[in-house]
């Protein structure tokens, strides 16, 4: 199933929301059009950490298994980082 979402994310980019609502097995994601929050550093999954850093806007990611899932990432944009104050 996820090589198949994938295929038809790469056919069809601006379709991601409508296959992440139909395909995604987590309720919350699949509800928000497969909208997620900003993926931070050190705070994750290493893997998937990994393969959004490296991810151009507009891109569609390889598969990436993390526990029992499959994700699919579309990079939406980059946000630059900013200076907390301790």
């Amino acid at each position: 199933t996820a090589e198949k979402v994938r295929a038809a994310a790469l056919a069809a980019p601006d379709e991601f929301g409508n296959l992440a609502k139909q395909y995604s097995i987590d309720v919350n994601s699949a509800s928000a059009k497969g909208l997620i929050q900003p993926i931070r550093r050190h705070l994750g999954d290493a893997a998937l950490e990994q393969a959004a850093y490296t991810m151009r806007e507009g891109d569609i990611s390889e598969i990436i298994p993390v526990n029992n899932q499959f994700i699919v990432l579309k990079c939406e944009k980059h946000m630059p980082g900013r200076t907390v104050a301790m």
